[in-house]
């Protein structure tokens, strides 16, 4: 009764605004590993399993080899396209450069099964679920603090927000690639790509 109740905490931690360091003390502080992984899996069923429509299977940390070919297919990649230091322009030269090599590598005939990659593509392609159109919407969202200059720092970074004085309160919306500064109401005053994106940024 005691594990369930501390799982169930976990969840509401978990999914509470500005509690994820809480979240990982009760996980490391009072979950066995085999508890530890129960609440993993609900977290990946959770956030991506039931908008992607597949199975979750948790593996055991620091224990490669038991994803078998995804671990085989990173040194793949590694070794047969990164071999030399790729020249690119910025990550979505690096996106279209692997692509192209990625579609050139499929005009080989498969190792075991001596029929060409591109086919079995297509075959399998039969059996998959479309992706949805737009994707799982992974974001965190917090409190700006500014400086006298209306500037936050951002991945080390300072960030001139025009007009942040007039506002009592700001937000934070941070994606992978991209972030946005919003009112309460939810008006955006500013939005451009990560700095670590090393795209030109926007200038106020």
């Amino acid at each position: 009764m005691k594990g369930a109740r501390v799982w169930q905490r976990c969840i509401t931690l978990f999914f509470q605004e500005k509690s994820h360091k809480r979240w990982c003390y009760v996980v490391s502080t009072t979950l066995d590993i085999s508890q530890i992984y129960k609440v993993l899996h609900f977290m990946c069923k959770r956030c991506t399993g039931l908008f992607y429509v597949f199975k979750v299977q948790v593996y055991n940390p620091l224990n490669g080899n038991e994803k078998g070919h995804v671990e085989g297919k990173v040194g793949y990649i590694r070794y047969n396209f990164f071999s030399l230091p790729p020249v690119i322009e910025d990550f979505e030269d690096l996106t279209n450069q692997l692509e192209q090599q990625l579609i050139k590598d499929c005009q080989r005939v498969h190792y075991k099964k001596e029929v060409m990659i591109d086919e079995l593509w297509q075959r399998e392609q039969k059996q998959l679920i479309k992706l949805p159109e737009k994707p799982y919407p992974v974001f965190k969202q917090f409190l700006i603090m500014f400086n006298k200059y209306n500037e936050f720092k951002l991945n080390g970074h300072l960030i001139h927000v025009p007009r942040a004085r007039n506002y009592v309160q700001l937000s934070c919306v941070t994606y992978w690639d991209s972030y946005k500064v919003i009112t309460n109401d939810g008006e955006i005053l500013l939005s451009d790509a990560r700095p670590y994106m090393r795209k030109r940024r926007f200038i106020p």
